[in-house]
């Protein structure tokens, strides 16, 4: 049986925490994305120098990166592992392909029942199995069974009991109780599962003596133990309401700055951290009045497009950083579905219809959100109720029969080529929504392709009755390219063209698309987009052009995230 040291609490130095962690220890890094992850305690671990280490992480693409790269890793098991909007993380994907190191990919629901089970003392988590992917397959740590109440098909995963938790939080008091501020990722989880909990943060305060947010997150002492106080300790990612991410020196790749620095960079970034909406808005008000013509382009087409599939009082998450569907989702609430729910940031729920960009993304969020939830939280409300409507996600590899492909590319002969970012919670909520609709930035056969080579995920059940059955609200799986609109057929099960772009061919689309691509008898053509969308967009949305980044590659992307900052910096 696992039980937590329940000790007191002690205040150490990163190094002194450093100290405390062996060879061979599982360490679960928190935070997720670019917010709030352990950056310090990272460094610290780095310095020490620790080998061989089992690394648990959902989504902490920039602190694995680091910690391979220093060579001290010797597993990683994860979700998604990225640098987000620079792409894939490097060293982690190096290491991973060239077999230097081990990694299990697990779905998000594998790995949040693991650690559940773990902190309950459980030797097994129970889930509904992601069917119709590859990790409904039997493994040394995951399996499937019988429910002897219903006999419904589950899912059984290992519990996950890390010896160590990495978490950055913004306040401590002196009393060792620990407050967590906007979205928690799975950190409680984390907290929870494992054997020790050391915690660096922005400041120390009185005794319950915490910056007063009705929506923050508390932990108790006595699953604390250790704390050190580390200003900018998740530097360069955020920690709101201290601190926004730093783009500037993540474009740098310059993670090792001077003191002086760091603390200029802070300061700057606090103030990004304070904008609320009314500042911001009052800002882009002082704007010059960009060009409301009628002529648009293809990124504002398909904002325009997804934007339509939304309805009042519909749910929907934003699960990973995907600008264009954060422009549709916005444009859907200023124009006809006002009273649609929005939740990014993994938890920052039913924030308004506002502007969004790159700097400022997250503190609008923060500031403007009803509540902050965990990751788990969206399972446990939303997700495995069955109660989001309207998920939009990018896919990397898509075939005819609707299955996706966002893990791994293999060869002929099923060797890995190409390690990808991860599926995410993918290959749960495809069979969770009730719609599954994905978006393809450039519609070409090596991505919309005959066969995936690894299932990610797949639309498993597909008529009104396979969904009745299994208690799943009725819907349907789409896909939004920039030349056309496909549909999974309910009868053939396979994707066909409902509607085309103005100004595509039919021949064009076949020619991009690595399949005999068939054509509804019914195809329309898609609507352009009104001259008050466009403004929108252009004016109150999306001024800097942040949808656009998922069009670009290399070069032009970092010229064009360099431009929105600059941008943003001059307000």
């Amino acid at each position: 049986m696992h039980y937590k040291n329940l000790g007191e609490t002690s205040f150490l130095s990163t190094e002194e925490i450093a100290n405390q962690i062996k060879n061979g220890d599982t360490v679960a890094v928190g935070g997720f994305w670019f917010v709030r992850l352990p950056m310090a305690l990272i460094n610290a671990l780095i310095k020490r120098n620790v080998k061989d280490l089992t690394i648990v992480t959902q989504a902490s693409g920039l602190a694995v990166d680091q910690l391979v790269s220093a060579g001290l890793v010797k597993k990683v098991i994860y979700s998604f592992i990225s640098l987000d909007l620079f792409g894939l993380a490097p060293a982690f994907r190096y290491a991973s392909q060239k077999g230097e190191i081990e990694f299990e990919e697990w779905t998000a629901l594998q790995m949040n029942n693991a650690l559940k089970a773990g902190s309950l003392g459980l030797p097994y988590g129970i889930l509904q199995p992601p069917e119709g992917s590859d990790f409904d397959k039997t493994t040394d740590y995951y399996q499937t069974s019988h429910c002897p109440f219903t006999g419904q098909k589950i899912g059984m995963i290992k519990a996950l009991r890390p010896d160590v938790a990495l978490i950055h939080a913004q306040e401590a008091d002196k009393n060792g109780n620990v407050a967590i501020f906007g979205s928690l990722g799975i950190d409680q989880l984390y907290i929870g599962a494992s054997d020790k909990t050391f915690v660096s943060v922005e400041k120390t305060v009185e005794s319950n003596a915490f910056t007063q947010d009705s929506r923050a997150h508390i932990f108790p002492h006595f699953l604390i133990s250790a704390i050190c106080e580390q200003p900018g300790g998740a530097h360069p990612t955020s920690c709101i309401p201290y601190y926004t991410t730093d783009y500037d020196v993540l474009m740098r790749n310059d993670l090792n700055i001077s003191k002086d620095i760091l603390n200029e960079r802070i300061g700057l970034l606090n103030c990004y951290a304070q904008m609320d909406y009314a500042t911001i808005k009052s800002k882009l008000s002082m704007l010059p009045d960009c060009k409301s013509d009628s002529s648009w382009s293809v990124d504002e087409l398909m904002v325009c497009l997804m934007a339509e599939q939304l309805r009042d009082h519909m749910v929907t998450t934003v699960g990973s950083n995907t600008p264009i569907a954060m422009v549709a989702y916005m444009l859907a609430k200023g124009t006809h579905a006002p009273k649609c729910t929005i939740i990014p940031f993994c938890g920052m729920v039913d924030i308004p219809y506002g502007p969004i960009s790159l700097a400022f993304a997250e503190p609008l969020a923060y500031h403007a959100s009803t509540t902050h939830w965990a990751i788990e939280d969206l399972w446990q409300w939303i997700y495995q109720k069955s109660l989001t409507a309207v998920e939009f996600g990018g896919c990397a590899q898509l075939d005819q029969f609707g299955n996706i492909n966002n893990s791994q590319i293999k060869d002929a002969q099923g060797n890995l080529k190409v390690l990808l970012p991860g599926q995410a919670g993918l290959a749960d909520i495809l069979n969770l929504h009730h719609n599954a609709y994905y978006y393809i930035t450039k519609h070409e056969p090596r991505r919309i392709c005959e066969l995936v080579s690894y299932m990610g995920g797949s639309y498993r059940y597909v008529t009104s009755e396979e969904r009745t059955q299994r208690g799943l609200a009725d819907g349907v799986m789409r896909v939004i390219s920039d030349l056309c609109v496909m549909e999974l057929d309910k009868s053939s099960r396979r994707l066909k063209v409902v509607q085309i772009h103005p100004g595509v061919t039919k021949q064009q689309i076949c020619n991009c698309t690595g399949f005999d691509i068939s054509f509804d008898d019914s195809l329309t053509v898609t609507k352009v987009p009104t001259r008050e969308q466009l403004y929108m967009i252009r004016h109150e949305i999306d001024p800097f052009g942040y949808r656009r980044i998922e069009f670009l590659n290399g070069d032009e992307r970092n010229a064009l995230i360099k431009r929105i900052l600059e941008q943003e910096h001059a307000l």
